[in-house]
């Protein structure tokens, strides 16, 4: 590019998180999932945030965040809301927070969880014959989820107030 010009939103999502993470897709045995997973639930976090401000007009409010962000993700996944919220509260804040999927929430036990390439959809919460529920997760399958909701909805994304887009010039 040429001294001066300012890089579209498109170009810089694209170079500083598509093509990361799908080379982080390629690296063997599925090792880098959850580095991927990670920063998919911060991109999709960040997506929710600015459609839901978008939707109500206002900055988006943590009182009712629980709820909403249950309702995106089963919208946008095609799933019930409580693997939705499972999946809220077992990966993402598990991830974000800690580097590693909750096992439990105070007194209360957390689904069970696992990764396989092999799964149909993104997230499914399944309840085995002996009972146990687990939250079935094929990280590359949200990751190619959540980069395609960003990029159908870049303005969105590139325009929040709270989080503003970082701008590059070369």
């Amino acid at each position: 590019m040429q001294t001066g010009v300012k890089m579209d939103d498109r170009t810089l999502f694209k170079r500083w998180f598509v093509e990361p993470l799908r080379i982080l897709a390629s690296i063997p045995s599925g090792d880098s999932a959850f580095i991927a997973l990670a920063t998919s639930c911060f991109l999709y976090e960040r997506y929710v945030r600015a459609t839901v401000s978008e939707e109500s007009g206002r900055r988006f409010d943590k009182k009712l965040s629980q709820e909403l962000r249950n309702a995106h993700l089963a919208h946008d996944f095609g799933i019930e809301e409580d693997a939705a919220a499972a999946f809220r509260i077992v990966m993402r804040d598990g991830l974000l927070h800690c580097g590693m999927p909750k096992r439990s929430k105070g007194t209360k036990s957390m689904p069970k969880w696992r990764f396989a390439h092999d799964y149909p959809q993104a997230i499914a919460l399944s309840q085995y014959p002996n009972g146990d529920w687990w939250l079935e997760v094929q990280p590359w399958r949200f990751m190619e989820t959540v980069i395609e909701l960003c990029q159908d909805n870049i303005d969105l994304i590139a325009g929040s107030r709270g989080f503003p887009w970082a701008s590059v010039e070369d």
